[in-house]
């Protein structure tokens, strides 16, 4: 496989194998590694040379002084705080419904929208006609 790779991108897989070779436990990648790597993102395609040195695209686009474990232990900080403040769809104000087209009951309509990006939306309403039904359900799904 080295025949058909550049010397310099050649010479790095080289000293990637030699790493992954000599490392007794699972150790993060040698920052100055990981500098080589992406310096030859100059001249390479992102990947040729994850792929010349077994990496995963991610592990170049990381800034050099992030740590993956201080990485998990700040997203882990974060959750609750993303878990405790969701965001919501903002209705307009109400304004009068217009008469439904089918006639009214006393039972509420239970209404249920989901969003390709996961967002859920269920309102328990009074029935409506088809056209407030269709204004509320674009709103919801445009924004």
């Amino acid at each position: 496989m080295n025949n058909s790779l550049p010397a310099d991108l050649a010479k790095l897989q080289q000293q990637f194998e030699h790493w992954r070779s000599t490392r007794t436990t699972r150790s993060p990648i040698p920052e100055d590694l990981l500098q080589a790597a992406r310096t030859l993102l100059n001249r390479y395609s992102t990947s040729m040379v994850c792929r010349a040195c077994r990496l995963h695209p991610d592990s170049l686009r990381k800034p050099a002084t992030v740590n993956s474990r201080t990485v998990r232990t700040d997203k882990a900080a974060s959750r609750p705080a993303a878990i405790t403040s969701p965001d919501f769809y903002s209705l307009p104000p109400a304004a009068p419904l217009p008469e439904p087209l089918v006639p009214a009951t006393d039972s509420a309509c239970r209404l249920m929208l989901e969003r390709p990006d996961g967002a859920r939306l269920t309102l328990t309403i009074p029935p409506l006609d088809a056209v407030s039904l269709s204004s509320l359900c674009s709103g919801f799904l445009r924004s």
